[in-house]
């Protein structure tokens, strides 16, 4: 993946997880299909309603 694949993939987590883009980090795995990501500002109830909701 590229850089913009990456960048696509925060946006579009950001968005699922209504949280500003800011909030959303590429832990590990740029160069890789598994990614690793951090989810500021979000606890684990909401972000498993927010995935749930998808």
């Amino acid at each position: 993946m590229d850089g913009a694949a990456n960048a696509e993939l925060v946006d579009l987590l950001a968005r699922w997880l209504g949280v500003p883009r800011r909030q959303v980090t590429l832990e590990h795995g740029d160069a890789s299909r598994k990614k690793r990501v951090r989810v500021g500002g979000l606890d684990v109830a909401a972000a498993e309603a927010a995935m749930t909701a998808l």
